[in-house]
């Protein structure tokens, strides 16, 4: 969700009519990062009365993802290459008498699921469209993963630290845990 927002954030211009649209143009208008009970900006997004950004969000998602999601591809492609290398799924059968982890099915499995998410189903064609489920899916798995996720460590100057590298993580952990899923982790 985060990283959708911030795509959206850095657009010149987001056209709603406020005619057509009204509820649209005011939540657009009235979204804006939690405060504390001093007024202080939390730097989280609230995932309360966002329903036409999570909309744009997700009618847009092809535009800010397609980089993550070469990035993803990219490293799927060279884990899978380097793995072939070290051990081919004969070996591993012999050594530890079970069948690999990633079976070939699994492997076709996990890309056909990324092929959806990316809008590049194989059965997609000029009369048939996608929905984009899977890019849908995933966000929501996301959400809910993450939703009341909430972290703490505390006791001392390491758990302030820690806290302190924790927190950055945190920040991005449903963006995270969205890839793992588009991905079939």
């Amino acid at each position: 969700m985060r990283y959708g927002i911030k795509w959206l954030q850095s657009l010149v211009e987001i056209v709603i009519d406020d005619s057509r649209a009204p509820y649209h143009a005011e939540e657009f208008l009235n979204y804006e990062l939690e405060q504390d009970k001093d007024g202080n900006y939390i730097s989280e997004f609230p995932d309360k009365n966002n329903h036409a950004i999570d909309d744009t969000r997700y009618a847009t998602n092809l535009y800010w993802r397609r980089g993550r999601i070469i990035m993803f591809q990219r490293l799927f492609a060279w884990i899978k290459e380097a793995w072939n290398k070290m051990l081919n799924r004969t070996d591993i059968k012999k050594i530890s008498g079970a069948e690999p982890s990633l079976s070939t099915e699994m492997i076709n499995a996990l890309q056909l699921w990324t092929a959806m998410y990316e809008n590049k189903s194989p059965w997609l064609s000029a009369d048939v469209k996608s929905l984009n489920l899977a890019a849908a899916v995933s966000a929501e798995i996301a959400r809910l993963v993450t939703i009341e996720m909430r972290l703490e460590v505390d006791g001392s100057a390491r758990a302030e630290f820690l806290e302190g590298q924790l927190s950055e993580v945190m920040t991005r952990i449903r963006e995270h845990v969205e890839a793992g899923s588009a991905s079939g982790g």
